[in-house]
């Protein structure tokens, strides 16, 4: 087996971003992230120029991907990425530019550490909403927006991987990379070493069936009771969430300005998800938890310091 020389390493794919990749980047930089394999899918805007700091220094690999979603883009960027991390960092994250991995109590790359017999960690969302925002912010999405859904909510059981390279196969789904396959059939644990488990519930049971079956009628009770039921997820997950140790703050949503141009960028092929059901869903904004928006102070002054990466 070749042993890896550096650490931590993140995969994302991104379109017409711009505004967000600094931030992001820099935040990221200052939880022990060493590089980041970035697959610009037909963007537009001037991210690469914003992203051209950080790959000048070594940081970023930024890569050319004008593969669609349809094509099956996401999960054949993943399988891109674990190939090139392989032999080189132990641990990969797959996130996306809305969404910040931390740890709430300690370095993020200490954590990992208690990791290392483990093939992956699967990292629970904690979803933000708009903050009661219709226009864009000129602060970062750190700064600004501060209220989120309840950590319990069913739809924070979804997950984000940082796998063991080593021992990484490749995604688990066919078009996205939440999942992944590894070794010897060995499963990701999450925060707990908990396992997602195969049994559900009766009410999950219930709950799932109705949404294969009924999804029109399903979604206007998950509409009507958002916090009850998880709506916009073809995957149950029965493991309740746990997000102390390891947590992505997922700002799915933002101002409803930028929501609409989330819709735009991503065209017709995901025109149906990011609806205005879907932004009514996610604008999630029942507690006050600013635990990032100290990170925003200390990105705005790194980016007058050395690097030299422009202002957005």
């Amino acid at each position: 087996m070749v042993s890896s020389d550096r650490y931590l390493a993140i995969s994302a794919i991104f379109k017409d971003e711009a505004p967000y990749l600094r931030e992001w980047v820099d935040f990221h930089l200052r939880q022990g992230v060493e590089h980041f394999y970035l697959y610009d899918n037909g963007s537009s805007d001037d991210g690469p120029e914003i992203l051209r700091p950080f790959v000048d220094q070594g940081l970023v690999t930024l890569i050319d991907w004008p593969i669609t979603f349809a094509r099956r883009g996401q999960a054949r960027a993943a399988s891109d990425a674990l190939e090139r991390a392989r032999g080189v960092y132990s641990w990969l994250s797959f996130i996306d530019i809305d969404e910040f991995l931390f740890s709430p109590n300690a370095p993020l790359t200490e954590v990992l550490g208690e990791f290392e017999n483990e093939v992956g960690v699967e990292v629970n969302w904690v979803c933000y909403g708009s903050s009661g925002l219709e226009q864009a912010p000129t602060a970062g999405v750190l700064a600004s927006f501060l209220y989120r859904a309840p950590i319990s909510w069913k739809r924070n059981r979804q997950f984000k991987s940082i796998v063991n390279v080593a021992h990484t196969i490749g995604p688990a789904r066919r078009y996205a990379a939440h999942s992944f396959r590894y070794v010897n059939n060995r499963q990701a644990v999450n925060e707990r070493r908990q396992k997602r488990s195969g049994f559900w519930g009766i009410t999950s049971l219930l709950e799932h069936a109705a949404y294969r079956l009924i999804y029109p009628a399903y979604l206007r009770i998950a509409l009507r009771f958002p916090l009850r039921f998880a709506a916009y997820t073809k995957r149950f997950v029965e493991r309740p969430v746990s997000a102390e140790r390891l947590r992505i703050n997922h700002y799915v949503v933002k101002s409803r300005e930028e929501y609409q141009r989330k819709r735009s960028r991503h065209g017709s092929m995901l025109a149906a998800k990011y609806a205005e059901d879907f932004f009514a869903y996610h604008d999630r904004n029942e507690v006050f938890d600013p635990i990032l928006s100290a990170a925003s102070r200390e990105s705005d002054q790194s980016t007058r310091g050395d690097r030299g990466a422009p202002n957005v």
